[in-house]
């Protein structure tokens, strides 16, 4: 996960809040992040609900990290999914 989301609340670190912060966006009118690429926790190019539910697995369930870049905040290496910063 790029947690690299002026909304985060803990920049660099992925925790419960971006799982929160990314349903709250989809699902119940909550601020727009400002880089969609951040919300994208499973790098799967598409915003929804597999994203928080990727990030919780990770933290919760010792499911597989997020992709590269993570665990260091930087660019995505796959840019063809057009989420951008």
């Amino acid at each position: 996960v790029d947690v690299i989301d002026d909304n985060d609340v803990f920049v660099d670190i992925v925790n419960l809040a971006d799982a929160i912060y990314t349903a709250t966006w989809l699902y119940s009118g909550g601020a727009t992040p400002s880089c969609m690429d951040a919300v994208d926790a499973n790098d799967d190019g598409r915003l929804d609900i597999s994203d928080p539910l990727y990030t919780l697995l990770y933290l919760f369930a010792g499911s597989a990290p997020p992709p590269i870049p993570f665990p260091l905040p930087g660019e995505d290496p796959t840019f063809l999914d057009n989420l951008g910063c």
